[in-house]
């Protein structure tokens, strides 16, 4: 029988082939294989921003400098545009968007100033009745405008009346409370009591202390799913989430974040438009993105240390305070929410800057980053091209054998 031709080419067309069809496998699951770690976009803040909040009205973002004694003011254009002075230490900050107002937990004066949207000054310092109370977490409950202020020094909540700007009740919870998260479809006030290794439930039309729900050790930060009602509480010393069913008041799941000795879990936040959400890795500089049942979809690397999360639920856009870069990082979630709110918003500070960007992922939510089985869908339909190339180049090189033995 003669060699002819036909079988080198076969030989050649199927190397090639093989060789893209790895090329583009590999460049897939590079770009958008499960677990991928993206860069976020970045603005450039103050001076230690350890809060943040969103005026959802204006698009406005409010970031506590609490290096600085300052809130900066991020236009719905992403840009800095004015520094306003506060209080000492400012650590927690909270918006409330009907009025348009602001409102700062200055940690070492124990008072709260009050921040006019509009004209972006400090119009008031309402004190807490203790200058070493050390308020921390605050929260405004978007139905009634009261605010709600955890004093992690004396293991009270302050409640505010936002018509007199004055304290109208003082509830005693748990030990150190640093974080709170409003549930205002049903009337739920919870607080993380982090030396207990607790939260809080306290009911917002009685301020009476319903219950309390052991979590995991060192709990730092609360979020609510309005659209549940689940509760998620982050535990640092674990690096888990626990996950709160609010009809029960008990932990229905603790997710592991990481095993790794590097991480350190520190804030969450919830995206009402598909319940997923958002937890900082603050030792590893980067945020977990969890969907609604509780699995991790993908690494998003942000700004050094990041320490508080507020989301824009109009926009779907993540904000991530960076304490030690003086960094503001912003994540894309889902487009669109039609929640009020979820209660609290703590996050980091910043002076007027400029803003950068750090190679930012394009073309889809999520950080850029979609789940795996999409990639191997592509990566199986390459392999299934190559497989009919050569089959077909096969075809070829018997039929010219044939020919040729002839």
């Amino acid at each position: 029988m003669k060699v002819v031709e036909g079988d080198r080419g076969t030989a050649l067309t199927v190397v090639i082939l093989s060789i893209l069809a790895l090329m583009v496998a590999f460049a897939l699951v590079q770009a958008y294989g499960a677990g991928a770690t993206t860069p976020a976009k970045t603005i450039i803040v103050g001076d230690i921003p350890n809060a943040v909040a969103v005026d959802t009205k204006t698009g406005y973002i409010f970031v506590t400098d609490s290096g600085d004694n300052n809130v900066t003011a991020i236009n719905a254009s992403n840009q800095p545009v004015a520094n306003i002075t506060v209080g000492d230490n400012p650590s927690g900050i909270a918006v409330n968007s009907a009025t348009d107002t602001i409102y700062v937990a200055d940690t070492n004066d124990g008072n709260v100033t009050v921040i006019n949207g509009a004209t972006l000054k400090a119009t008031q310092n309402i004190s807490l009745g203790d200058v070493n109370a050390a308020p921390i977490g605050i929260a405004v409950d978007p139905t009634n405008g009261r605010i709600y202020v955890a004093n992690s020094a004396n293991n009270s909540v302050s409640v505010i009346s936002n018509a007199t700007n004055a304290v109208i009740r003082t509830i005693s919870v748990g030990d150190n409370p640093t974080a709170l998260a409003l549930n205002a479809k049903s009337d739920a006030l919870y607080v993380v009591d982090t030396n207990d290794n607790n939260v809080s439930v306290v009911n917002t039309i009685s301020y009476r202390l319903l219950d309390n729900i052991s979590v995991q050790t060192d709990p730092t930060d609360i979020a609510v799913n309005t659209q549940t009602g689940n509760i998620y509480v982050v535990n640092s010393d674990n690096n888990t989430v626990s996950v709160i069913d609010n009809a029960t008041n008990a932990v229905v799941k603790t997710v592991t974040a990481s095993t790794s000795s590097a991480a350190i879990a520190y804030a969450v936040v919830v995206d009402q438009a598909d319940g997923s959400y958002y937890v900082t890795n603050s030792g590893q500089n980067t945020v977990w993105e969890f969907n609604s049942g509780n699995s991790l979809v993908t690494t998003i690397t942000v700004g050094n240390t990041p320490f508080a999360e507020a989301i824009n639920p109009q926009t779907g856009v993540i904000y991530v305070a960076n304490f030690a870069d003086d960094t503001v990082s912003m994540i894309q979630g889902a487009s669109t929410s039609t929640s009020t709110g979820t209660g609290p918003t703590t996050t980091s500070s910043g002076n007027t800057g400029q803003t950068t960007t750090t190679t930012s992922s394009t073309g889809t939510s999520k950080g850029g980053v979609p789940e795996f089985p999409f990639q191997l869908g592509i990566v199986l339909l390459v392999t299934v091209a190559v497989v009919a190339a050569y089959v077909g180049a096969r075809r070829t090189s018997v039929s010219r054998q044939r020919l040729g033995a002839s």
